[in-house]
């Protein structure tokens, strides 16, 4: 227990410092550490379990993934901020040293392996952040939908109020002279009352 705090710990420090590294705005580098604390937590924890290295890099990944697209929506910026610096402890760079390291001592067994391996949590870290980014989207798309629909609801409401007041008007103004000015202030002012209601309802006041 003590030495999966430890490595946490490690984990925050070693992105925090790599986000400055990359020029990470000032106000999200904290963020952006417990994002990469947070999955090398995920990572260490599931080794200690007995999950292998490529399913344990794919939990990893997919919980980073999921701090940076929410660190992004409450923070109000780009996911890249938390994401480039917080996948750090996922990346595979002890796994192409060895792959280059034995190539170099000419143990072609060893060097296989781990270039496998290395091109493996590759592919799933690129897997996660796109789960990740596919699920965020498909619910920002379905709110959109939503909206979209309320608002044209209230638009065709609106249209078919203003029709018929206008209507009203004019069959009980018609064949009076002089009354013309209630029927023309009518036609002006439903549009602007119906814009108003409009912008009311998405800025919520």
């Amino acid at each position: 227990m003590t030495e999966l705090i430890l490595v946490t710990a490690g984990c925050f420090l070693a992105v925090s410092a790599f986000a400055v590294l990359v020029e990470t705005p000032r106000k999200y580098i904290l963020q952006a550490g417990f994002a990469g604390a947070c999955g090398g937590w995920v990572y260490f924890f599931s080794m200690q379990r007995g999950v292998d290295t490529v399913p344990a890099c794919f939990l990893s990944a997919l919980v980073i993934s999921l701090m940076a697209h929410l660190f992004a929506r409450i923070f109000k910026a780009p996911v890249t901020v938390f994401l480039i610096a917080g996948i750090l402890p996922t990346v595979p760079g002890a796994g192409m040293y060895r792959a280059v390291y034995y190539m170099i001592a000419d143990d072609r067994a060893q060097s296989s392996f781990y270039l496998m391996q290395t091109l493996e949590i590759a592919g799933v870290i690129a897997l996660a952040i796109f789960i990740v980014d596919a699920v965020f989207r498909i619910r920002i798309r379905g709110r959109n939908k939503a909206e979209n629909l309320s608002q044209a609801a209230a638009a065709a409401e609106n249209l078919h109020m203003r029709r018929a007041l206008s209507a009203a008007f004019t069959d009980f103004y018609a064949g009076k002279p002089g009354r013309e000015l209630p029927c023309i202030i009518l036609r002006i002012w439903c549009p602007m009352e119906g814009r108003r209601r409009r912008r009311s309802r998405i800025t919520g006041g």
